[in-house]
């Protein structure tokens, strides 16, 4: 039987990112009948899931033009800090770079370690503002 504990609503989300420039930005994920924040940690402290983010020219494109997850160096970072757990986009100066001007889509999912579960709390439009100098 499913966890149904973290079903949650996939909340659309847009964002602009500054072609060629670093871009962070966090957010919480709270449950909405507690307020209380998404347990990316266990009570040990331990990180218990893993997060992954993609960005394509659209929905039904099969090979995205960037790909991050928790491993990489930025990328899809967590962080606990006061009890509260948040998750954010790290993306480089030569990631946004790489990134073609205009309009493209995202999403950002979550994997349970211990079990593969996957939740995705967050899609939408990312808005790739072009660079004159370069």
């Amino acid at each position: 039987m499913p966890d149904t504990k973290y079903r949650l609503s996939t909340a659309v989300v847009d964002i602009n990112i500054l072609q060629g420039t670093t871009y962070w930005e966090n957010w919480i994920l709270r449950f909405k009948d507690t307020g209380d924040s998404f347990p990316f940690f266990n009570e040990n402290g331990d990180l218990e899931w893993k997060g992954r983010c993609m960005f394509r020219a659209s929905y039904g494109d099969e090979v995205p033009l960037l790909s991050l997850d928790s491993d990489d160096l930025g990328g899809v970072v967590i962080t606990l800090e006061v009890a509260i757990a948040s998750y954010g986009l790290l993306l480089s100066a030569v990631q946004t770079s790489a990134l073609p001007s205009g309009r493209l889509v995202y999403d950002i999912e979550f994997e349970r370690l211990s079990d593969g579960w996957v939740i995705r709390p967050q899609k939408g439009t990312a808005i790739i503002d072009p660079e004159a100098t370069k």
